[in-house]
């Protein structure tokens, strides 16, 4: 069985540059699936057009944020 890569990363504003930086590092480093934090999310709310920018960055570097964190309810 292969050990799994756990790490908490605050995503919520980076650059798209910083994105992928950050992601590759990750990759580089066998991970493939990504949470979505709850900072995250609401900031893809405000923004739908950084949706289809993680839409493009999953299939750009074969990766997927396929979960998501609660929202903290503040």
């Amino acid at each position: 069985m292969t050990e799994q890569l756990k790490y908490f990363y605050n995503w919520r504003g980076l650059s798209d540059k910083q994105f992928y930086s950050v992601v590759r590092e990750f990759v580089d480093n066998g991970c493939s699936k990504f949470v979505i934090t709850d900072l995250l999310l609401k900031e893809l709310i405000k923004s739908p057009e950084r949706v289809d920018f993680l839409h493009t960055l999953c299939k750009d570097m074969s990766v997927e944020f396929s979960s998501v964190h609660g929202l903290d309810g503040k």
